[in-house]
């Protein structure tokens, strides 16, 4: 996997994830599934908050704040519509943002970069190409979530 193929994989997501937010609303954001589940918010924030992870595999830094990650990480609470609560059309400027840092540092990741130990992925040991790989992998499975979760927010499907 090199730095190519890397872009357009994560460039198809922006475009996935655009698609399938298209339209709602932050109070469609927060709504939970029933009987249980994460909200669109909540969902969205977790990927946002994974590209924080994925910008520090490639040397950039993110800018949410620990607590704001917290809200957002694997095995959290479920969102409640509160104050804390990140609001929708920020979460999807924060996504954009996030875009932008990863394609520059797409942009000037060498080689060798890719090649270096990237950590644990489900099948053990990985590059960071590897790591990138299945990090981008586990982004479109929440995009997907969100397309779900758009049809049980009332909406139409977005792709067709």
């Amino acid at each position: 996997m090199n730095a190519s193929d890397l872009h357009y994989l994560f460039d198809l997501n922006r475009v996935l994830l655009h698609t399938n937010t298209a339209g709602l609303t932050h109070d469609e954001s927060v709504k939970a599934p029933e009987p249980a589940g994460n909200c669109l918010n909540w969902v969205l924030g977790h990927i946002v908050a994974t590209r924080h992870a994925i910008l520090k595999l490639v040397h950039r830094d993110g800018w949410w704040p620990a607590e704001t990650i917290d809200l957002y990480k694997r095995g959290s609470e479920p969102l409640k519509a509160s104050a804390s609560v990140r609001r929708w059309e920020t979460l999807l400027e924060d996504f954009d943002r996030s875009q932008q840092l990863l394609n520059e540092a797409l942009d000037r990741i060498t080689p060798e970069e890719l090649t270096a130990p990237g950590g644990k992925s489900p099948t053990g040991e990985v590059d960071v190409a590897g790591r990138l790989a299945f990090l981008q992998f586990h982004e479109a499975y929440h995009i997907g979530q969100i397309g779900i979760l758009r049809r049980l927010a009332g909406r139409e499907g977005a792709i067709r």
